[in-house]
């Protein structure tokens, strides 16, 4: 017998300003990364674990001045397994923005403050920390820059925490009402990260792509 589910939902506290966000999902998911799989997962099940994932998130949202913004967003996430090979974990992150994109006329600001904790069974515990300034200048109703500076904390090598600058630079593009494209890249203490995405609708159809360079814990990938 297996379990599967896969639900998401939303509750408005408050019109506008106040949400939760739930998603639930049972599965099965490859127990290590490298062992072979069977052709379907109703008899070849050997390498296979059930994995829980359950998360909580509730969100406020205000505005200030007349282009001003402001949101606290706190996320409480449990995955579990039927395998001692992928540990129970409990992550829980904490997310505050404050931006005014026309602060200045075609000038503006975005300051970003992220705290992630996540505890695991029989292993150290996982911080990561990153706080983001962001300059933007709007150079008409197509095109965006923006400039990057910043710092974070994580002790995802060891249990000793590091301590690095983020500085980068970029771009969006709005060459259609239908067609966004955003280019991101930043010094991170893993070397160069980037973020590459395009968006374009059609009447009946929505396109996206993506291409990226990051860094996360295996708890926060699953």
């Amino acid at each position: 017998n297996q379990m599967l589910l896969n639900g998401m939902g939303k509750v408005t506290v408050w019109d506008n300003h106040a949400y939760v966000d739930l998603i639930g999902s049972i599965s099965r998911q490859p127990t290590y990364a490298f062992t072979p799989l069977a052709g379907d997962t109703v008899t070849g099940t050997t390498h296979m674990s059930e994995v829980r994932i359950f998360s909580i998130s509730p969100t406020l949202k205000g505005r200030f001045a007349n282009t001003g913004t402001l949101e606290a967003r706190y996320s409480m996430t449990q995955t579990d397994s039927d395998s001692s090979a992928l540990a129970r974990s409990l992550t829980n992150v904490l997310s505050l923005t404050a931006s005014d994109p026309y602060a200045w006329g075609r000038a503006g600001w975005s300051l970003n403050f992220r705290d992630s904790h996540t505890e695991r069974d029989n292993q150290r515990s996982l911080d990561l920390q990153t706080t983001r300034f962001t300059g933007i200048i709007n150079f008409d109703p197509q095109v965006t820059m923006r400039l990057i500076a910043g710092a974070e904390s994580n002790n995802y090598a060891s249990s000793a925490y590091r301590n690095s600058t983020i500085y980068g630079v970029g771009a969006d593009w709005y060459p259609t009402q239908r067609t966004t494209l955003n280019g991101t890249i930043e010094n991170r203490f893993f070397g160069t990260g980037y973020l590459f995405s395009a968006n374009h609708r059609t009447g009946m159809l929505t396109l996206l792509g993506s291409f990226s360079k990051d860094a996360s814990s295996t708890s926060q990938s699953v």
